[in-house]
């Protein structure tokens, strides 16, 4: 009986990308019973028939009762997957689906990174096809993220557009996210460059003009996008 009270709890939270037929969306339903949809619109919609296929899901979904929310984003997959985020934190608590069967095709890439990237955070998480208007969910995994520490840094940085070593050790030491045992400023530099420096340009976030103290460090491009995700 407590599992029974326990899986009400959680809601069943679909996101979609809608197309321009959705049958298959309709006859899926019957068998997933989504509780709340959020429908991710990348970049706007002009094409008419999307438009009238939007304007029919909607009607379809007050006549069962099931909740629309609309995820509107900019045409750039990361502050795409930035908006996913935000909402997978919003749902922590239920079940997430992603539907890879129809709609645009950045936005299906978007829910494929989304479901790895932040598979550790809801209730449950996974991918799902409709295709032909089954429900039929895919196999699940986590990506390995860097540590939090590493992406702290990058907000330090992309605040401050470039930043000195100094800088940044001030900021983490200062702010926590780093320590020592014994406080002396070697060991501190030390543990700096092991724990967010050398990591940071080992997965090509940063580029420093030289490699000193006084050296500037800065976001590259790649940095510059997980950037608009995490921090």
């Amino acid at each position: 009986m407590l599992i029974m009270l326990q899986s009400l709890q959680n809601l069943r939270i679909h996101f979609l990308s809608l197309g321009f037929d959705i049958d298959w969306i309709k006859k899926s339903f019957e068998k997933s019973s989504p509780d709340r949809v959020y429908i991710v619109e990348y970049g706007g919609e002009t094409d008419s028939r999307a438009i009238k296929a939007t304007k029919e899901f909607i009607q379809f979904t007050k006549r069962k009762k099931i909740e629309v929310k609309s995820i509107k984003t900019e045409k750039d997959i990361y502050s795409a997957i930035k908006s996913l985020k935000e909402v997978i934190d919003s749902e922590k608590k239920n079940f997430n689906y992603f539907s890879i069967t129809s709609g645009q095709r950045e936005v299906v890439t978007a829910f494929t990174l989304a479901s790895v990237l932040f598979y550790s955070i809801p209730k449950s998480i996974c991918l799902y096809s409709m295709q032909e208007g089954e429900f039929n969910v895919l196999h699940s995994f986590e990506a390995k993220l860097p540590e939090t520490e590493l992406f702290q840094a990058m907000q330090f940085i992309k605040d401050k557009k470039e930043c000195s070593k100094k800088q940044l050790k001030v900021y983490m030491f200062g702010e926590g996210y780093l320590k020592v045992d014994n406080h002396s400023e070697q060991n501190e530099y030390m543990k700096l460059n092991r724990r967010v420096i050398d990591k940071l340009i080992q997965w090509k976030f940063i580029k420093i003009d030289k490699n000193t103290k006084g050296g500037l460090i800065t976001l590259t491009e790649d940095g510059e996008n997980w950037a608009k995700i995490f921090c």
